[in-house]
């Protein structure tokens, strides 16, 4: 592991050092003595003694890296060149100790408990939105992280999401002020180089620790994105979404926060697609929704119920473009879609879901079909009218226009459904049937007469269309 002269500086505080440090850069891989004859090499640290350079510095031994220099108040050289090795020592067993965690069994928390002795403060990772997802403190201080049901304190969620904003695309860990203090915050991506999550190091933007801490961090949250990469279920998606349908997540101050985190926070316009395969296979389907998640920045995927779900922000993607893009890839990976309506609070997510799960089950089941719930609400619900309905409550009405179709060879049965159907516009139900208009008035003056029913009758309307729907033969 390559080190500054910043993490050096902070190594030997106990010799009390003054830095005159301008580069800082992680460029030392080893140490030698410092000599009148000898080249110097960047990726060395070089210790001498103060009085060969400078009277004032008789007693001092000096650490030399290009520009940068520490001057530490001892007169012992091979303290500090000792000194040096171990710090060289500890950093590379660091590192090799994570490396060796990457394809380990080990969890999220011990990867974490192995960077925390090192950077001295507490870590925790969250999601996008916010929800911390592992914490281990530092020494067993009660730092200002005191997470409240999994999550950052509203305050500081706040605060955070304030200006983390700015810094969305940011690859090198940055500081974020917080709440009571500054934190140092390292973005997390994922294989398409989206954000996924954030590392934080709490209360660590504070102290004279600053800035070997960024750089500590830049090196372990490398890492620690190499270890999500291979270990893609702990941050594969934002939990948000499934929390809400699995009655994890409702209060609805905290849904919004989250929301916040992800950067839906203004008016999200959504719409949820249930993914799924023609036939058994599935294979095609986590193909469509990780490329549509690549391509369009505001749609997110995550499973439900072993389902495959699609949410997306129509303030942020373009809806035409989307939808088209998502019947093509389903056309060529032999896959189908419910979609629910267009809503705007998660706190409804649940019947949201259900919708788009109706809507797939009802659909067409072919592949590129996007089945949308308007479009097949009404199968549903008379599917459920039907099935919970035990006792014939039908109107007898019905029966008689039945009977009497058969012994007469008329087709009052169906008009009365078609009239009914089309809110008695007889131009209408006329146009539907294929009859001329006073052939209509006359088979509905004689439906009526046989029912004996007045059809102007608004409530008689609605208890002859419903025991129609009862029926299983429309």
């Amino acid at each position: 592991m390559q080190l500054s002269m910043w993490i050096v500086y902070d190594w030997l505080k106990k010799y009390h050092p003054k830095a005159h440090i301008r580069e800082g850069q992680q460029i030392i891989s080893g140490v030698r003595f410092l000599a009148e004859d000898v080249e110097l090499n960047q990726a060395y640290l070089y210790i001498g003694h103060g009085w060969q350079y400078i009277d004032q510095w008789d007693d001092h031994v000096i650490c030399v890296n290009g520009s940068d220099l520490i001057v530490l108040n001892l007169q012992d050289i091979y303290v500090v060149f000792n000194e040096i090795q171990q710090m060289l020592e500890y950093y590379n067993n660091w590192e090799t100790d994570l490396m060796q965690m990457l394809n380990s069994e080990k969890d999220l928390e011990a990867f974490l408990s192995c960077a925390v002795p090192v950077i001295q403060t507490g870590l925790a990772v969250s999601d996008m939105s916010r929800k911390v997802l592992c914490h281990v403190g530092y020494e067993g201080r009660q730092e200002k992280l005191q997470l409240e049901k999994g999550y950052l304190k509203l305050e500081e969620m706040q605060q955070i999401n304030r200006q983390h904003q700015e810094n969305r695309s940011n690859h090198r860990p940055f500081l974020v002020q917080s709440s009571e203090d500054r934190d140092i915050v390292f973005n997390l991506f994922s294989r398409s180089d989206r954000q996924a999550g954030c590392l934080v190091s709490l209360s660590g933007g504070e102290g004279e620790q600053v800035h070997s801490r960024m750089q500590l961090m830049d090196v372990f949250g490398r890492l620690l994105n190499l270890w999500l990469l291979l270990h893609e279920e702990v941050l594969s998606e934002l939990t948000i979404f499934r929390d809400i349908l699995e009655m994890k997540e409702t209060d609805p101050q905290i849904i919004a926060l989250r929301m916040q985190g992800m950067g839906w926070n203004e008016d999200p316009q959504m719409q949820l697609f249930l993914i799924c395969p023609c036939g058994e296979v599935s294979l095609g389907v986590p193909f469509v929704i990780r490329f549509l998640e690549e391509q369009f920045r505001g749609v997110y995927s995550f499973q439900y119920r072993e389902q495959y779900l699609l949410i997306a922000n129509y303030r942020i993607t373009d809806r035409a473009a989307f939808q088209e893009e998502l019947i093509r890839l389903m056309e060529k990976q032999s896959a189908y879609c419910g979609c629910s309506h267009i809503f705007t609070d998660l706190d409804h997510l649940n019947q949201n879901y259900l919708q788009a799960y109706f809507a797939a089950e009802y659909g067409q089941q072919e592949a590129g079909c996007l089945n949308r719930c308007e479009d097949y609400a009404l199968e549903y619900m008379k599917d459920r009218f039907r099935k919970a309905v035990d006792a014939d409550l039908a109107s007898p009405a019905l029966a008689k226009l039945r009977k009497y179709d058969i012994d007469n060879g008329t087709e009052y049965y169906r008009t009365l459904f078609t009239y009914l159907l089309c809110e008695r516009n007889q131009t209408l139900t006329a146009e539907r049937l294929f009859l001329h208009r006073n052939t209509l008035i006359y088979r509905v003056n004689r439906i009526e007469e046989i029912i004996g029913t007045d059809l102007k009758e608004e409530r008689e309307r609605l208890y002859l269309l419903l025991s129609y729907l009862a029926q299983n033969d429309i």
